[in-house]
């Protein structure tokens, strides 16, 4: 009988503080690739651990519709060349990392967060995190980035329309003003249709630098088809940039065959039209709802001086070298 007690009092004492987080979930990506990288002039085999994450949410009903909300993420460096200006394999949650509170008047959150701008952009891009990431050419402009000190506001969904608003507040005393970065975007999302348009605008000492863009993505049964035009200007470094971008794809049981061609242009006083094109081609197959293996290839084309990188901290070309991959990796998410 006392043995009884002591293994029911063991397991009350195990079992409650896990009934306090019981509305946390753990989440995530592994996803691995092995792949020939050239910047143009050398080439090596590296494996890499493309958008690979772990991720904790959760939430607590605080009664009325209301409810607070939380979420901590960060990369995990599996590989030789964990990607993104903003991965580090020693520092917790780089990824989007915040608390909130939520209701029928829609979501406000603090923390680290994707700017509305980049979201947009994220939508449409058929190679996201990958070889072919339509960053390696929208970079150029500065905008698709994560952001600390964000303030955000998102407007409950209204028929498939919604809104994204965020302030970015300064993080020192010797900043221009007390909001670093201004970022909105309007979606609309229903059935086989999304459209998607941003707006950002950062304070820069010697200048804003502003960006807009537009995105598309509407499917036709097995096809998708995707597009993107964005446009900024840098007035502290008297810089316009521009950027085109499409992409389709077809999906036929577990399969889909899809490929993306983005043109960019830079102008300036020392690099007047820059040019670069960015052109990814790759094939998916889904071994379960969870699990896919993927084969890609990309390539950039720098022209008239332009430098523009593969998405990668390992491929940085010099001017007008052309940088390529080719890579095959497995994707699982949890």
């Amino acid at each position: 009988m006392k043995k009884n007690l002591i293994a029911l009092a063991v397991a009350g004492a195990v079992a409650a503080p896990m009934a306090a987080q019981a509305d946390a979930t753990i989440y995530g990506v592994f996803d691995v690739e092995v792949a020939q990288l050239d910047d143009g002039q050398d080439s090596g085999l590296f494996v890499m651990g493309r958008n690979t994450r772990l991720g904790f949410k959760g939430s607590e009903d605080l009664g009325n519709g209301l409810k607070a909300i939380w979420q901590v993420e960060n990369d995990l460096d599996v590989g030789t060349n964990q990607i993104g200006a903003n991965n580090s394999a020693t520092t917790w949650a780089r990824r989007n990392t915040y608390v909130g509170l939520a209701g029928g008047f829609g979501a406000v959150i603090l923390g680290r967060y994707d700017t509305p701008y980049k979201l947009v952009g994220r939508k449409v891009d058929l190679f996201g995190h990958h070889l072919g990431d339509a960053r390696g050419i929208t970079g150029w402009n500065n905008h698709d980035q994560r952001l600390d000190n964000v303030v955000a506001y998102k407007t409950p969904n209204m028929g498939g329309f919604g809104v994204l608003a965020a302030v970015v507040t300064a993080d020192n005393t010797t900043a221009n003003s007390d909001i670093a970065a201004v970022s909105i975007n309007g979606t609309y999302a229903k059935g086989p249709l999304f459209v998607g348009a941003a707006y950002q605008s950062i304070d820069n000492a010697a200048g804003d630098n502003t960006a807009w863009r537009i995105a598309a993505s509407y499917k036709m049964g097995a096809f998708r088809v995707v597009g993107l035009y964005d446009s900024s200007t840098d007035d502290s470094v008297n810089t316009d940039y521009s950027t085109i971008g499409i992409g389709g794809s077809f999906k036929t049981g577990a399969h889909t065959i899809k490929a993306q061609f983005y043109t960019a242009e830079q102008d300036t006083g020392t690099t007047p039209n820059a040019k670069a094109d960015l052109l990814a081609v790759g094939w998916d197959y889904g071994l379960s709802k969870k699990t896919t293996v993927y084969a890609e290839y990309a390539a950039i084309t720098n022209k008239d001086g332009a430098n523009r990188s593969m998405f990668s901290n390992t491929v940085v070309p010099a001017a007008n070298d052309d940088p390529s991959g080719l890579g095959v990796g497995l994707r699982i998410k949890f």
